[in-house]
């Protein structure tokens, strides 16, 4: 039996193919056009109504010093192609958000809900994942690569083309598995909200600080990374459910089964004003009224910029030890013939005053080799001088 009256048209079934496939492309690009750089599930906890199906949020503007009632949450905290293209980044971090999701709504569900090491390591992640994903994030990135860029007078030799959003996300997240390798050695637990203060959230909603590092005034010198000692992880997870990661030989928290019963309604007001200050336009709550009361004093913790730019040139080399002494922006060009050293240090808010239950571990330590490595935490002193590391007292 003939199935065709003619010599079947292989080329024109190919073509048939390929346009099917460049539809069914097209449809999956625009599909994943809105790429959430806070993704909707974090935020539908603070949503209005059913926390878990919420499609509305209360947002306010730092900028207008505004309210928005009722505002769309798949329209918040996303561009078009944040991540690119390709599609791959915003692929991956489906993984990172499904796993957080099924967590979230465990903990959420049961008031006594002890998280575990495999709880633990996915908050962790989540936590970094979402501290190197946002909007704030990549641009000050950006800015500060650029103003490596224009210091140094590299105009002609950078291809300008790389000098975007979407490379720099991508450059980025290449380091999503980071929270593995420097944050495992950390403390976790929930802190419950007791108090008729909710807690708030925001569009940069991983925080990472360090109480210790204000403490020694280490600023002076270098800031700190995910491996100092004395680093602090906080992201909220709900108005009633907080994360809270510390460095357990700098500090101690009065908790139970990793669970601490907050029932100061100041200690709520306390975290929440680590979003008031690290956030880039809008804090996300379903309560306004008493966030009214006290949002004003804390904004001026806000900075002007989240980095900074180091320039240092070799000032003398001796038994096999370098020393490089700063040198101003303005000065640069004048020692273009030494050996100089770019260091870019990140810029933190410092809290008007710190959480109640935080207390210093009477016994408490770090580790130094007097170095830009700055203080460390135990689990990373085989990264310093083997030669010049000790112990630090707190």
């Amino acid at each position: 039996m003939k199935l065709f009256k003619k010599p079947i048209d292989f080329l024109f079934i190919y073509k048939l193919q390929l346009k099917s496939n460049i539809f069914n492309k097209n449809k999956v690009m625009r599909a994943f056009k809105n790429q959430h750089f806070v993704p909707q599930c974090y935020l539908r906890p603070f949503g209005n109504k059913d926390q878990e199906k919420a499609k509305s949020i209360n947002l306010f503007n730092l900028r207008s010093h505004k309210l928005i009632e009722n505002a769309p949450i798949k329209n918040q905290c996303s561009k078009d192609y944040f991540y690119g293209k390709d599609l791959h980044i915003e692929k991956l971090l489906h993984d990172f958000e499904g796993s957080y999701a099924e967590l979230c709504r465990k903990i959420l569900s049961n008031p006594t809900y002890q998280i575990d090491e495999s709880d633990k390591n996915c908050l962790l992640n989540f936590w970094h994942v979402q501290y190197i994903r946002t909007e704030l994030y990549v641009k000050e990135a950006l800015l500060s690569f650029e103003q490596i860029v224009h210091d140094n007078e590299l105009q002609n030799l950078i291809d300008k083309s790389f000098l975007n959003q979407e490379q720099t996300t991508k450059v980025i997240m290449q380091n999503t598995d980071l929270a593995d390798l420097f944050l495992k050695d950390l403390n976790c637990i929930l802190i419950r909200n007791n108090t008729p203060v909710p807690f708030i959230t925001s569009d940069n909603p991983a925080v990472l600080t360090n109480r210790y590092h204000f403490k020694k005034d280490l600023f002076r010198y270098f800031s700190f990374g995910l491996n100092s000692a004395g680093v602090i992880l906080i992201l909220p997870l709900s108005p009633k459910v907080y994360f809270f990661a510390y460095d357990k030989d700098i500090y101690t928290i009065p908790h139970k089964n990793k669970i601490l019963n907050l029932k100061k309604a100041l200690d709520v007001e306390l975290i929440n004003q680590f979003q008031i200050s690290n956030c880039n336009y809008n804090l996300y709550l379903n309560e306004i009224f008493s966030f009214e009361k006290y949002y004003q004093k804390y904004l001026n913790q806000r900075l002007n910029s989240r980095y900074k730019v180091n320039y240092a040139i070799l000032d003398d080399t001796n038994h096999g030890y370098k020393t490089y002494k700063l040198i101003p922006t303005s000065q640069i060009s004048d020692h273009r013939d030494k050996e100089m050293m770019i260091h870019q240090s990140n810029l933190y808010p410092k809290p008007a005053i710190w959480l109640s239950f935080l207390h210093w571990h009477i016994r408490g330590y770090a580790y130094s080799a007097d170095s830009g490595a700055g203080h460390v935490r135990e689990k990373y002193k085989y990264l310093l001088n083997s030669q010049r590391v000790h112990k630090v007292r707190i």
